[in-house]
């Protein structure tokens, strides 16, 4: 078994909000294992740290856990066009990672608490980058985190989401079946804890979308955590997420811009080998004991938001 050893404060959250045993890890691991060899349908990477990521975020529920994992090694197989061919250095990925689009924030005031994630579109060529290259960028984010940031895994994840600058018409792109898709994934496949999720900049067609066609797909917890605030009201963003942690421009104390957006990149590419081997990883739905999951049964949703956008 081979698991990285956690700090004593994150030991404690494990403990206490994770319902996290020590002298159990071993044997929940050996269980999962043995579970996979009885699931023909699942192709699972087999690491420990991966797993026991999974267990943390399902709060150490194995039913919760295993129902977790086999959805997220479904969506691989039903989205191919985010969960395949992640190579960081495709020039394409390449020029989202040297904009600096989405990355976590290196300085927090705590070191063991949530990790914060920055999603930035201000930074964007909008021409050239659809919101499905987004959320293949972001899964790669959240799955590099959870296998190497404990803060990340055992103490959660607060995001801030800055739409500075997006034209009304990039949202014509994110249909109903999209925002499905993404909230699906996210909230269903990934053993995410989610603190809060906080917008600035919002734009008034956004908040018309989420609050008709996001919202629904939201869990009580998550519509709880989320809060969007126009440009006009971004200072109540640092009531959920300390101003200090921001990069300078975006006012806070954190490093510069250029300097966190270029450490992350290498970050990125130090994956490559991991991402490229992922591509294995998925489900065989024609094995599945049960009926066979289907794309248009996950996500058939019709329809785009052009008529709320144009409004």
């Amino acid at each position: 078994m081979a698991i990285r050893p956690i700090s004593k404060e994150l030991k404690a959250i494990a403990i206490n909000e994770l319902n996290e045993r020590t002298e159990k890890i071993e044997e929940d691991l050996l269980h999962l294992q043995e579970w996979f060899k009885k699931q023909p349908h699942l192709n699972v990477r087999p690491d420990d740290q991966w797993l026991v990521a999974f267990l943390r975020g399902c709060k150490w529920s194995l039913q919760r856990t295993k129902e977790k994992i086999d959805y997220f090694y479904t969506l691989r197989t039903l989205i191919p066009d985010v969960f395949q061919n992640r190579d960081p250095l495709d020039p394409f990925i390449q020029n989202m990672l040297a904009k600096g689009i989405i990355y976590p924030l290196p300085n927090v005031e705590d070191p063991n608490g949530p990790r914060i994630i920055l999603w930035d579109y201000s930074v964007m060529d909008y021409n050239t980058i659809r919101f499905i290259d987004l959320f293949k960028l972001f899964f790669m984010t959240m799955e590099i985190l959870m296998v190497e940031d404990d803060s990340f895994v055992v103490s959660g994840a607060e995001f801030v989401i800055n739409y500075e600058t997006v034209p009304p018409s990039f949202f014509l792109q994110f249909t109903p079946a999209l925002t499905k898709k993404f909230i699906m994934c996210w909230q269903n496949a990934y053993p995410l804890r989610i603190k809060t999720m906080v917008s600035i900049n919002v734009p008034p067609a956004l908040e018309k979308i989420y609050n008709i066609f996001c919202k629904p797909f939201c869990s009580q917890k998550i519509q709880d955590r989320v809060h969007l605030y126009s440009s006009q009201n971004n200072d109540k963003a640092h009531a959920h997420i300390p101003k200090s942690v921001f990069p300078e421009e975006l006012g806070g104390r954190n490093s510069p811009r250029s300097e966190i957006i270029m450490q992350w990149k290498k970050k990125v590419e130090s994956y490559r080998s991991w991402l490229l081997d992922d591509d294995k990883y998925c489900s065989n739905e024609q094995l599945r004991p049960e009926k066979p999951k289907t794309y248009d049964e996950e996500f058939d949703m019709e329809g785009t938001f052009r008529q709320l956008i144009l409004d």
